[in-house]
């Protein structure tokens, strides 16, 4: 798979660019990555019309170096899915708005864990990265059910036969 791949929703110009570090280890296939990218992309540009024109750079990196990087910005080193950066910005288009970094050795674990495939647990991380963008988040069982809620939506019937 070569990186950087270039995901563009064409409805509501909204970029996302997906890097990977270099000895990261894919066990999926370019084009399943980019279709997957596309459709969360649409969808969520779809229900949240402030991303029009945004950019959005997702990194898919292993364990070791996410734990750093949650170290580095939010001083804890634990081992989670999914740590979202956004950034103040003016408004307008071609903008950044944030980067996703998803902790790939656990959205493989936890593909075995809650027995879905990996890239069905590659889209529910990648929305709940999109939500934490969008200023949603996850600090309490109230606001966690609603953003599942909105990430079970937004990935509904993606996978499905």
């Amino acid at each position: 798979m070569h990186f950087p791949r270039k995901i563009r929703s064409p409805h509501h110009n909204t970029k996302v660019i997906i890097e990977s570090s270099p000895n990261l280890k894919l066990k999926l296939r370019g084009s399943d990555l980019d279709r997957l990218t596309k459709i969360i992309l649409e969808r969520v540009s779809e229900s949240f019309p402030q991303l029009k024109g945004k950019t959005v750079y997702i990194f898919l990196v292993g364990r070791k170096l996410f734990r750093k990087l949650r170290e580095e910005y939010i001083g804890q080193a634990l081992d989670s899915d999914v740590l979202t950066l956004t950034y103040d910005t003016p408004q307008g288009e071609d903008v950044l708005l944030g980067e996703i970094y998803v902790n790939v050795d656990r959205v493989f674990k936890n593909a075995l864990k809650y027995r879905r495939g990996v890239l069905e647990e590659l889209a529910f991380v990648v929305a709940h990265g999109f939500l934490h963008l969008l200023g949603f988040t996850d600090e309490n069982e109230e606001k966690r059910e609603e953003m599942f809620a909105i990430q079970h939506k937004l990935i509904e019937g993606i996978f499905k036969g």
